[in-house]
């Protein structure tokens, strides 16, 4: 039975070596390997929108967020976020997709070029073969500074006559002061009366850990589709309670595309 017992442990053992030798490597990780977003992706949208960072319109899965957020908060050129809703979108500049929904969605992605593919897990980011062509129609600046200790704050409430627009993006730029890391969410809504049609987030908290001058200016764009009955868009911050920071030249944007 001895001999038995060691035999079998020896065999574990070996099959055990063996997995994590052949498995080992430095490009990928075994288990959700279709998460896994090549920093390169990163790096090329960064080079081609360089002084436009804020502009870039970027969809992919959800889950590509957390991996897309982290490379945001290592560069000094922030991108925007992930835009997760409505994917695969069909308007975004550049898409971030599995091999499994490549091949679900030919009639989006034929409107798109491959940029690059990653021979690991088989994602692909793709460039729009299309401008999108945006059009401003509201614009304001506030530049008296204000200091916030509420957890949520209204930066925008904005009434809408005007069914005809398909699409809507909010550009938000301020400088903000606080010596910690704080939880800051942007939130964009389209609304129809009380009720959210569609909504997007960009979390700040992932691009710097200290808002210290110089290096305390926010300028991003959030993101809707699909939003033409939409009475009214909305812009607020959701922070958390007892925290406080101060926003100074507060500039907002808002466009159809």
């Amino acid at each position: 039975m001895k001999k038995i017992a060691k035999t079998s442990a020896a065999v574990i053992l070996f099959l055990v070596a063996t997995h994590f030798f052949t498995q080992t490597n430095f490009a990928y990780s075994t288990y959700w390997r279709q998460e896994r977003v090549p920093e390169t992706f990163y790096s090329h949208i960064a080079d081609e929108w360089k002084g436009r960072e804020h502009e870039v319109f970027i969809s992919a899965y959800r889950m590509k967020g957390y991996i897309w957020n982290y490379y945001t908060f290592r560069n000094k050129q922030k991108l925007n976020e992930i835009y997760h809703q409505n994917f695969p979108s069909p308007k975004a500049d550049y898409m971030i997709i599995e091999e499994n929904n490549y091949n679900k969605y030919p009639g989006v992605v034929k409107n798109y070029t491959e940029v690059f593919f990653d021979k690991h897990n088989h994602i692909r980011l793709l460039k729009n073969r299309g401008t999108l062509n945006y059009q401003l129609f509201f614009d304001s600046v506030v530049t008296e500074p204000k200091t916030i200790i509420y957890p949520y704050v209204d930066l925008l409430d904005l009434k809408i006559y005007n069914d005809s627009i398909q699409n809507a993006a909010s550009e938000f730029e301020c400088e903000l002061s606080t010596d910690k890391l704080s939880y800051i969410d942007f939130v964009f809504k389209a609304m129809k009366g009380n009720e959210t049609l569609s909504e997007a987030v960009c979390r700040i908290q992932w691009q710097r850990e200290k808002w210290i001058n110089p290096d305390n200016k926010i300028k991003n764009r959030i993101f809707l589709e699909n939003v033409t009955s939409a009475d009214r868009y909305v812009l607020f911050i959701n922070g958390r309670e007892g925290e406080s920071y101060k926003l100074s030249n507060l500039k907002i944007k808002v466009f159809s595309f």
